[in-house]
């Protein structure tokens, strides 16, 4: 498992890479600069969890991370773009502390300003791969899967399916978050040559992935850890989503309103099964990783599983 102070020393160089390359890609955008402002405000910060997963499989068959640095920040726009239309969707009024951008500068441009994010995704994408029309054309279909996955997932998060049970939820899952992570590996592998077989094993690796971190995310919502992220408890428990966590708490009539006063151990009583679906889908990531050779990028990829039940993982990120 890595600790924080780990983490940041072992990839701090590629953090400061995403960070770099989102603007200078800032500053080129063909829009007034309190505009190019107003992005930069967005892309500025977060875990970059998905480019940092993009590099790890990418040199662990051969590649320089380097080579996907533009294709990595492409990835990181469409996640920071499906953050800005989720918040309108949710209504929620601010992330991480801070204003949602739809309350700072309104619906309208909010919506707008996502869609500006996943055109230039795509921009990145052309840059990043224009020596190989094959890797081109696998790249951006791969964005286009996640667009439109993470709209189908929003949607069913919204409650529009014939029925809401496990099956509908990890459908749901999958969809909203998994293919996102997903597509970051394997598109970080292909890049740099692996076979379909590995290819496979980083797509099933990044959904589980994906998967675990969406359930972390709702037990987050409820249980206190990471408040900033939506700035109270309860948010899902209020619109009536349907996860795990919020299936729990509503069959045992647990409402938003008494969060405040559940004990530890009723709370972990009613997260049981959340928790327990979390860490049905990192064990099934960490067996796909098994699947691949002995090797650092095996060994920093299972650290990275390991790592996610951590609190200071979560705390003040995106």
């Amino acid at each position: 498992m890595f600790s924080e102070s780990l983490y940041k020393s072992l990839f701090e160089d590629k953090l400061q890479a995403i960070d770099d390359c989102l603007r200078a890609m800032v500053r080129t955008l063909p829009c007034p600069k309190p505009t190019r402002d107003w992005v930069w405000d967005v892309v500025s910060s977060g875990r970059r969890f998905r480019p940092l997963l993009m590099f790890i499989v990418h040199e662990g068959f051969g590649g320089s991370w380097r080579t996907v640095l533009k294709l990595s920040c492409g990835v990181e726009l469409l996640h920071k773009a499906s953050l800005i239309h989720d918040d309108i969707v949710d209504g929620d009024a601010s992330r991480r502390g801070k204003p949602a951008v739809w309350k700072t500068h309104g619906r309208e441009t909010a919506i707008i300003l996502g869609d500006l994010l996943i055109g230039q995704a795509f921009v990145l994408a052309a840059d990043s791969l224009a020596a190989s029309r094959e890797l081109s054309i696998r790249a951006y279909h791969r964005f286009a899967e996640i667009v439109r996955d993470t709209s189908v997932g929003e949607l069913l998060d919204l409650g529009i399916t014939d029925t809401v049970g496990p099956k509908a939820i990890e459908t749901m899952l999958r969809l909203k978050s998994g293919t996102l992570v997903a597509a970051s590996m394997e598109l970080g592998a292909a890049a740099a040559g692996a076979s379909a077989i590995e290819r496979e094993i980083c797509w099933k690796t990044g959904e589980h992935l994906g998967v675990a971190f969406q359930i972390r995310n709702d037990i987050n919502n409820v249980n206190g850890v990471d408040i900033t992220s939506k700035c109270r408890l309860g948010t899902d428990l209020e619109q009536k989503r349907q996860n795990y966590v919020t299936s729990a708490f509503t069959e045992a009539n647990v409402g938003p309103e008494r969060l405040a006063v559940l004990t530890e151990h009723e709370r972990t009583e009613l997260l049981h099964s959340a928790s327990a679906q979390m860490n049905r889908h990192l064990q099934e990531a960490s067996a796909w990783i098994s699947r691949l050779p002995e090797s650092e990028m095996q060994q920093t990829l299972l650290a990275v599983v390991d790592s996610a039940s951590a609190d200071w993982f979560w705390i003040n990120r995106d």
